[in-house]
């Protein structure tokens, strides 16, 4: 027991030296990336890119139905049963695909009422379509992450965090010099893809065993499992992004959205700051 426990420990601290070292590089990285996005946007553009962001992330928790938190357990337990893990990988990807066509759905369903909500017009109701686009790789992206996080890849997974940092830097920046505001939501897509289809090659390079051909028809017990947890976990998570959603409606409201560009940036500051630790313990 006790030396399950020193395991434990080593393995923890193992985890915080190495995403502690990535999440520095993390920072500095979007501390440029602030800087051009700043130069170039101004205030406006940050807070319209804001708004995008923290709308997105909402729907994002709100239809992944917590899956992605749910994998996570599920796959780490059947670690060491190879048949067992195929079979909840295979299943766990059907109900994230899934999952994920649902929340684009909602988006591009809801465009008009989430532009009207988040910009108090119906003038971003093509952008919020578009942006559906980007819920469907976002979503996606996070269930191969739950799986890498699963099988604990700690040194894949931080390159991956790297890889996210450096995706929104070399390819957004480049669009929002060319384009300006209009380059948001062309960014957010093509940031969201870029993750996704790294998180797919990077499983693809792992070592795991054939995945079965299911039917979720099939596999009830495990779906119902899967979902029942996800329901449970994804309470906390949709709670804090609720909360960072009407935050940001609330400073547009009673402000503009300059305001939120302004909040954001310093909020970003001292996010990136205080969630170094944090983050690296989260993988844990």
């Amino acid at each position: 027991m006790e030396e399950q426990i020193d395991n434990s420990e080593k393995s923890i601290l193992k985890g915080i030296s190495l995403f502690g070292g990535v999440q520095i590089i993390q920072m500095l990285v979007s501390l440029v990336r602030g800087k051009f996005v700043a130069m170039i946007l101004g205030p406006e553009g940050i807070g319209i890119n804001t708004l995008f962001n923290s709308s997105q992330t909402t729907i994002q928790v709100f239809g992944s139905l917590g899956l992605n938190l749910a994998i996570v357990k599920e796959i780490s337990s059947n670690r060491d049963n190879p048949p067992q893990l195929s079979l909840v990988m295979a299943v766990a990807w059907r109900l994230i695909f899934w999952s994920a066509i649902f929340g684009a759905l909602l988006c591009f369903l809801l465009s008009p009422v989430l532009s009207r909500i988040t910009f108090g017009s119906y003038g971003q109701t093509v952008s919020f379509m578009f942006l559906s686009i980007s819920l469907f790789f976002s979503i996606a992206a996070a269930g191969k992450l739950s799986i890498l996080q699963g099988l604990h890849q700690v040194k894949k997974l931080s390159r991956a965090s790297l890889v996210g940092a450096l995706a929104g830097l070399l390819i957004g920046v480049p669009l929002y010099y060319l384009f300006g505001i209009k380059g948001i939501v062309p960014a957010i897509i093509c940031v969201t893809a870029a993750m996704y289809f790294f998180y797919s090659f990077t499983l693809k390079r792992c070592k795991l065993p054939a995945q079965e051909t299911v039917r979720l028809s099939a596999n009830k017990p495990l779906v119902r499992k899967l979902l029942s947890v996800g329901f449970i976990l994804v309470a906390g998570n949709l709670a804090a992004t609720s909360v960072t959603y009407i935050i940001n409606l609330f400073i547009r409201t009673f402000g503009d959205i300059e305001n939120v560009g302004y909040f954001q940036a310093a909020n970003s500051i001292t996010m990136q700051y205080m969630g170094m630790v944090f983050a690296a313990m989260a993988v844990e």
